[in-house]
């Protein structure tokens, strides 16, 4: 590794809050500083980041896309493709069975109902916009513009469930799916919450009972219990989700190319007519091939860089003149 790229959050941050990490990971960066003494999402994100890794010790491997040049990517490049990356539809099911013995806030009596339902949130590192994420079941609880991507979740909930949450069933089945670039930087969470009525939804001013946080990579398919964690980012002993998740294979977004846009001069070449030059102009002189540098980067991969600029014959370095013109113009 010849090169590392680090961010810090800016110093305005008197709160201690945390900027999003997306943002960074999606551009190659290396190392996102945070504030650990902040367990808000960014943290969570973090956290499900690197507890992916084989050895969970801190080092992730990029995702493939960010480890490789352009002209690298011809095995992700339908036919006919012009070498970018391509989008790929990822697509997703969870089936929330049950929660087993939910933490109890204290301000809660003893023979109170606790009254729990389950949010699901789904992040990617793509450009917030229109139906970049969608999904069927439960409620609907997403932006109500329809926008999602960075900093806005696709989100969904379960039903209210009145119980004392010692052994909570809820039987919720959700699809999701989502149009991203970065298959690594897709991550879900599951937040518990509890409704202060027993029928509807708490608004934003209260704070959740357990959050779990995964990438959706490193999730494992079939019956899964999920460890619940609390607003420090401690671990619950006990208490967990129980649900089934089911992971399909990307497939990669064809779409149309654009037309070319040139106006009637390039209607008029499909009519045999092209376009000739201004007269007296001359034809621009051909560059030398230029050969670019190689250069070790991230993950022992190797890149191309932008290329050393040389100059051209006809370039705007004047040319010695020729030793025979030379010779002409002395006599």
């Amino acid at each position: 590794m010849r090169y590392l790229m680090r961010v810090y959050p800016n110093q305005t941050r008197f709160s201690s809050s945390n900027p999003d990490p997306l943002i960074f990971w999606r551009r190659g960066v290396q190392m996102v500083a945070l504030n650990w003494q902040t367990y808000d999402l960014p943290m969570q994100l973090n956290q499900a980041m690197f507890a992916s890794g084989f050895d969970r010790l801190g080092y992730v491997l990029k995702p493939r896309e960010l480890r490789q040049s352009l002209e690298e990517h011809t095995w992700e490049t339908p036919a006919g493709g012009n070498g970018k990356v391509q989008k790929k539809v990822i697509k997703f099911s969870v089936d929330m069975i049950s929660a087993q013995q939910l933490p109890r806030p204290r301000s809660l009596g003893v023979d109170a109902l606790l009254n729990p339902y389950i949010e699901i949130e789904m992040f990617s590192a793509e450009d917030k916009g229109k139906d970049v994420a969608s999904g069927q079941g439960g409620q609907n609880a997403s932006a109500r513009n329809g926008m999602s991507g960075i900093g806005s979740p696709h989100r969904r909930r379960t039903q209210v469930v009145q119980s004392h949450g010692f052994s909570t069933v809820f039987n919720n089945d959700f699809k999701l799916q989502v149009e991203a670039k970065h298959q690594d930087l897709v991550f879900v969470r599951w937040t518990v919450w509890s409704s202060q009525d027993g029928r509807n939804y708490n608004s934003g001013n209260s704070d959740p009972l357990a959050t779990f946080t995964a990438k959706l990579t490193s999730l494992g398919q079939g019956y899964r219990h999920l460890p619940l964690f609390d607003h420090k980012g401690d671990r619950f002993l006990f208490a967990t989700l129980f649900c089934k998740i089911k992971k399909e294979t990307p497939v990669i977004v064809e779409r149309a190319a654009p037309e070319e846009k040139g106006g009637r001069f390039r209607s008029l070449t499909k009519f045999g007519i092209k376009r000739t030059q201004s007269v007296g102009s001359k034809p621009a002189a051909k560059p030398r091939e230029l050969m670019p540098r190689q250069c070790s980067w991230k993950d022992d991969q190797t890149i191309t860089s932008l290329p050393r600029l040389s100059s051209t014959r006809d370039g705007i370095f004047p040319q010695r003149p020729h030793k025979d013109e030379e010779e002409q113009r002395l006599s």
